[in-house]
């Protein structure tokens, strides 16, 4: 049985997230010659969760939400014609989207 209490804490750094992330851009734009990602018909929508049920493991009826990928495309576009809009928080609608690009694309 995996105990679920212990772990190490781990820092995430921002750069090299953000270089991880560039370098597989790069591999699917450069490389692939991947230029956008559809969203199909039937797949705009997703299964999501609140912060707290997200990351609470042992919690066994977690309260489940509706997302779109299409709105947290929406959201995401306008950050890059205002960067007022660029807050930390809207990395919740980028996180959807590029689990979906990644199952799409997946290569």
């Amino acid at each position: 049985m995996v105990d679920l209490t212990s772990h190490n804490a781990v820092q995430v750094r921002l750069r090299s997230l953000k270089a991880a992330v560039d370098t597989i851009f790069e591999h699917l734009i450069d490389d692939l010659k991947i230029e956008s990602v559809a969203i199909e018909p039937g797949e705009n929508f997703y299964w999501d969760m609140d912060k707290k049920s997200l990351y609470d493991v042992k919690n066994d009826k977690p309260e489940i939400d509706i997302g779109s990928l299409s709105d947290d495309w929406d959201f995401l576009s306008k950050v890059t014609l205002d960067r007022q809009q660029a807050v930390s928080l809207m990395l919740i609608h980028a996180a959807p989207l590029l689990r979906y690009v990644g199952e799409k694309v997946g290569k």
